[in-house]
């Protein structure tokens, strides 16, 4: 821009055009820098490299087009007004705007020929970016404008090649994980199905067992009842031992009582025999008495024949007396053999009415164990059906979460499908963005 306001000032009649070409290079430079700025240097890069190059084409192209239009046109038209000026003048005037627009000429092509090389140098540098080419860079020995354009022009080259670096890495891995990705989404579909398998059959088998437990529920109810008929009877039957053993006891005492009348029938014969045995005793002195009496007698003669008829008849009273205490002995004696054969057999009796009063009240603390038993048995069998209940509805809860767990493991099934599917085509994606960025050259 100081180049056009100095070439303007030396040329009043192209300062407009020179100053309008100033700004418009000025401008399209301007916006070339800051989308280079923008995009490359803050790392935006969200601009399309289409419309990164229309920029750059068009400062490019607004300063050929300006050098073409304004100052080679210009510049000959200044030369013939120079040369008629100078014409007018001195030799030596003449000879001095030679030199200068020698100089000037000079100078603009000089300026042309750098302006050319340096365009055509980014041209070549963008041409072989767009190929693919990222590790080419723009050298300009000249310091001006156009070589920061180059600079910057190098910089997004190395910052684009480090991102098509990092893409084709990341292309790489996303590829691998893809892969892998699709091998595990296939084997954990293999087992969502087995699994899906295992729950129905875990299903079935809840269903067959839920039946089972309804079975025996019904068994245990059952059980129950006769538990509960068993324990009635029981009681039943420990009422009737109790009464048994109320009869036992009454029997053992009227037996006591028994062997207490026996024994002193016993007692009374023994004193019946001690009776007989005085009376025996008596007999047997009246024996001797009469005998004794018939002996005097018959010493008496005809005087003691009365008396010994008397004797005689009491001898005969005294052995029938003898024969008839000795017959009551004999009974008194069979009587208490019998008596003690039945106090002994009594006694026996008694024994076993009271083992059997004992085997009684035996079997009624077993009769009352046995109801207790029969109680707790209730008791237990009224829970264990409680628990079948509580297990029965368990169960068909558990099978229906396992229904639910099978449907669940189709459905996981079905989406790993998916998954492995969607991971194919990622793989495939990954295969495709890993050759496209293959292609270009970092």
């Amino acid at each position: 821009m100081d180049r056009f306001r100095r070439a303007a000032g030396q040329n009043p009649s192209l300062a407009a055009a020179l100053k309008q070409a100033g700004e418009d290079i000025t401008a399209a430079h301007k916006d070339l820098r800051d989308v280079t700025q923008a995009q490359i240097v803050d790392q935006k890069f969200d601009i399309k490299p289409e419309a990164f190059f229309a920029v750059g084409t068009k400062a490019i192209s607004s300063l050929i087009g300006h050098s073409d239009s304004t100052l080679f046109p210009n510049t000959d038209a200044l030369l013939k007004a120079r040369a008629d000026q100078l014409t007018r003048l001195l030799v030596i005037e003449l000879l001095v705007s030679v030199t200068t627009i020698l100089i000037a000429g000079y100078l603009l092509v000089g300026m042309y020929l750098s302006i050319v090389g340096s365009v055509r140098e980014l041209t070549a540098g963008t041409t072989q970016m767009a190929l693919g080419d990222y590790t080419t860079r723009v050298e300009f020995s000249a310091r001006d404008e156009l070589s920061d354009v180059a600079h910057q022009f190098n910089g997004m080259a190395e910052r684009l090649a480090a991102i098509i670096a990092q893409v084709k890495r990341s292309a790489e891995d996303l590829r691998a994980a893809a892969g892998e990705m699709a091998i595990g989404s296939g084997q954990v579909a293999e087992g969502s199905e087995r699994q899906s398998e295992a729950a129905a059959s875990m299903a079935a088998a809840v269903e067959e067992m839920t039946v089972s437990i309804d079975e025996i529920n019904r068994h245990a109810q059952a059980a129950s009842t006769q538990s509960a008929d068993s324990g009635r009877l029981s009681k039943e039957g420990g009422d009737v031992v109790r009464q048994s053993v109320t009869e036992m006891e009454r029997i053992a005492e009227s037996v006591h009582e028994v062997a207490r009348v026996i024994r002193d029938l016993g007692d009374q014969s023994g004193k019946i025999s001690t009776i007989v045995n005085v009376i025996r005793e008596i007999a047997e002195q009246t024996n001797l008495l009469a005998l004794n009496a018939a002996i005097e007698a018959a010493r008496a003669g005809e005087t003691g024949r009365g008396f010994a008829v008397v004797a005689d008849e009491v001898r005969k009273l005294a052995e029938r007396t003898a024969k008839a205490t000795g017959e009551i002995t004999s009974m008194v004696e069979a009587i208490q053999s019998g008596t003690q054969k039945a106090v002994g057999t009594m006694e026996s009796g008694v024994e076993r009415v009271q083992e059997g009063v004992v085997l009684t009240k035996r079997a009624g603390e077993s009769m009352e164990q046995i109801n207790a038993g029969a109680a707790n048995v209730v008791v237990s069998v009224e829970d264990i059906s409680a628990a079948l209940r509580e297990q029965s509805a368990a169960s068909t809860d558990i099978a229906r979460n396992v229904e639910a767990i099978a449907q669940m493991s189709e459905q996981n099934s079905a989406a790993v499908r998916d998954t492995a599917r969607t991971a194919e085509r990622l793989e495939g994606l990954a295969r495709s963005l890993s050759d496209e960025v293959a292609r270009f050259k970092v």
